[in-house]
């Protein structure tokens, strides 16, 4: 027996190198969590306006154009939950902030992360973030492995270029990422607006208000001011989503804005932008994007004022 587990732990020492080599490396590609949570580690405290919310805001918003010194912490799929994890992690770093923006898009009020489809996304924020993960009684080897995190193909891939990769190539230093011209064969708005619906559930939608609400109240009783706003989409969008769940986004968003006294603006149908500003039916392009961030800093301007 004792031969045999010898035998045993020869024959595992060369995986175990090769996979620790593999974890080793992978943990240090540079990819959108680690570049933003670097970034706040570094500058949260000369931050006057910081950014939350999913992919529309992260591809919709440059703080270059801000008059302010802003940054862009928003990211794919990223849910109420993680905004509201991300300001409370920072919310005494941010000790200049000004303002705080808080994206709510048509999905938002109903989404969780940890049951969608971009839910693999998720272990990044525990693993880089150090954030819990949404369904805090999940437990996923992707919490502890990049390897499983990544995948074996991608693993190997990145392997075969000697891990010299850059997943954050098309970040700005203010954390915008930047979508050029128009999608290849794009799904229609009417596709979008189904994938959507579908990430939609009924019973995320009390917690996700609990989120927006502690975020408002956190960031008050630091001083900053709350801005709520939703960002544009294209009509071929607008003119397929549910009135009735519309409606009540933004019935629910005008209870909220009153009850705190926090500003909303709502640029989802706004004439401003015409269809060679979007990447796709619901995300702008680099065009798009300098026009709404210039429009957004123009209206923040009047607010903060």
């Amino acid at each position: 027996m004792v031969k045999l587990f010898k035998k045993l732990i020869i024959l595992a020492f060369p995986v175990i190198i090769i996979v620790s080599i593999f974890e080793y490396n992978l943990s240090k590609i540079q990819n959108s969590y680690m570049f933003k949570k670097n970034f706040l580690d570094k500058n949260a405290p000369t931050l006057q306006v910081l950014t939350l919310g999913s992919s529309h805001a992260l591809v919709g918003i440059n703080p270059i154009f801000f008059s302010m010194n802003g940054f862009n912490v928003a990211d794919t799929s990223q849910s109420l939950y993680y905004d509201y994890q991300i300001l409370n992690k920072y919310a005494d770093s941010l000790e200049n902030l000004k303002v705080v923006i808080i994206p709510v898009s048509y999905f938002s009020l109903k989404y969780n992360f940890s049951s969608s489809v971009e839910s693999w996304r998720e272990n990044f924020y525990k693993k880089v973030w150090g954030l819990d993960s949404e369904n805090k009684s999940s437990i996923n080897v992707r919490n502890f492995s990049y390897m499983a995190l990544y995948g074996q193909i991608r693993s190997l891939f990145y392997a075969l270029k000697f891990f010299d990769v850059n997943l954050a190539s098309n970040i700005s230093k203010t954390g915008w990422y930047r979508l050029d011209g128009k999608e290849t064969a794009p799904d229609s708005g009417k596709e979008r607006v189904k994938y959507h619906e579908s990430i939609m559930e009924e019973s995320s939608f009390t917690e996700n208000i609990n989120y927006l609400k502690k975020m408002i109240e956190l960031a008050k009783s630091k001083g900053v001011t709350v801005v709520l706003i939703t960002t544009p989409v294209a009509p071929d969008y607008f003119d397929n989503v549910n009135s009735k769940e519309y409606n009540l986004m933004q019935n629910t968003i005008k209870k909220i804005t009153e009850e705190y006294n926090v500003k909303y603006f709502n640029y989802f149908l706004d004439k401003n932008f015409t269809p060679d500003d979007f990447f796709n039916s619901d995300h702008l392009n680099v065009e798009g994007a300098e026009k709404f961030s210039k429009i957004l800093n123009a209206d923040i301007n009047k607010e903060y004022k």
